[in-house]
């Protein structure tokens, strides 16, 4: 994926692109992205634009009332265009709402497109989390189908530090360092031929490796819902 910020005129986006025309086919094919984005960035100010067909918190939608609507009532936190129409990050209700208010029907009534898939439940539960934002509402009681367990919290934020302990080591970081600083904090020293056999070494491999997969094409199974139960994305 490419390590840029945006896609306007003479972006990094831009020149990626340009220069490598295979790595953005390879992006926009298996990415799961609309536009790229710079890993480095936070999140919570840089939320990616997930593709709709993706990810099944997008709620699709055609007409403007109810954008309008939610912008008087939530923070704007994202807005890019694409061929496709608007992508909108809002926040409001103790909640992210992501939109796709597609351009072939941005002046018409307010009208919503709900794929009949796999994730059928969780884009219903999305929209209902979006008019409750915009009516003022209460959230509504299948909140818990968007956000994460606390275990799969865990889990994740295991991941993703094993993931930033490997990238800041690119030459290489010792397994045993990370069983000892991150999934088994404080191990104490073993022999090297205890450590060998021990299950806490295996464990830290399966971990390193669920983790290389989770970032190499895992993470789309997170978006469609296809494994875990589902919980909103950033």
């Amino acid at each position: 994926m490419p390590r840029t910020g945006n896609n306007t005129h003479g972006s990094p986006a831009k020149a990626v692109s340009t220069r490598n025309p295979q790595l953005a086919a390879e992006w926009r094919v298996h990415g799961a992205l609309n536009f790229p984005i710079d890993p480095d960035l936070s999140a919570r100010s840089h939320p990616a634009i997930w593709q709709a067909e993706e990810n099944a918190h997008v709620v699709i939608l055609g007409g403007g009332r109810a954008v309008k609507a939610a912008r008087a009532t939530c923070d704007l936190i994202s807005k890019r265009t694409s061929n496709a129409g608007d992508h909108l990050v809002l926040a409001g209700g103790g909640a992210r709402h992501r939109l796709l208010v597609m351009a072939s029907a941005r002046l018409g009534g307010d009208n919503y497109l709900i794929p009949r898939d796999q994730s059928f439940p969780i884009r219903l539960a999305a929209l209902d989390a979006f008019h409750c934002c915009v009516d003022g509402s209460a959230a509504p009681s299948v909140r818990n189908q968007l956000q994460p367990t606390a275990y799969q919290s865990h889990r994740f934020h295991l991941l993703l530090a094993i993931l930033d302990a490997l990238s800041r080591a690119p030459e290489g970081v010792m397994l045993k360092d990370i069983a000892g600083t991150i999934v088994y904090r404080g191990l104490s020293a073993q022999r090297a031929i205890d450590w060998k056999s021990s299950s806490q070494r295996r464990q830290t491999q399966r971990l390193v490796v669920e983790a290389r997969r989770m970032a190499s094409h895992g993470y789309l199974g997170l978006l469609r819902q296809s494994r875990l139960r589902s919980f909103q994305t950033h």
